[in-house]
C-alpha cells in the first residue's frame, strides 16, 4: 500500500500537475526513485507502532503527528533546495499527508486481523 501510494502522489504532483520538482532525485518515468524508496521506514514505523485500540483521538492525533512530520520533511527539504514548489507549499503537503495518512489507516484496520492470524 505505502510504496503504491508513494509512487501515485509522486507521478501525480511531479510529473503530471507539475506541482513540485525534486532537481537532485533520480527520476524514473518522473518518478523519484529515492523519494518513493525512502517512504518505507516511516510507513513501517507507522503500521507497527499504530495505536492498538480504536480510540479515534489517539488515531487522529497518530494521523496529525505523522503528517507534521512529512510536511516538516518537506519544509526541510525545500531550504534546502533538494524540493522545488511548483505550485506547491507545505500546508498543501500537510493536508496531502493526512489524507495519504487516512488511506493507510483505512487499510491497517481492514487487514489488522490478518496480521493478528500470523504472529
Amino acid at each position: 500500500m505505502g510504496i503504491f501510494l508513494a509512487i501515485m502522489i509522486q507521478w501525480l504532483g511531479q510529473t503530471y500537475f507539475k506541482l513540485w520538482y525534486l532537481p537532485s532525485d533520480i527520476q524514473i518515468l518522473g518518478i523519484p526513485v529515492f523519494t518513493v524508496i525512502s517512504w518505507f521506514p516511516p510507513t513501517i514505523i507507522y503500521a507497527a507502532f499504530f495505536p492498538r485500540d480504536r480510540k479515534w483521538y489517539k488515531i487522529a492525533g497518530y494521523i496529525l503527528l505523522f503528517a507534521a512530520g512529512s510536511a516538516a520533511v518537506q519544509y526541510v527539504m525545500t531550504i534546502l533546495d533538494m524540493w522545488v514548489n511548483l505550485r506547491w507549499n507545505s500546508w498543501y503537503t500537510l493536508i496531502l499527508a493526512i489524507l495519504a495518512h487516512m488511506l493507510i489507516t483505512v487499510y491497517i484496520l481492514t487487514r489488522r486481523h490478518e496480521v493478528h492470524e500470523l504472529t
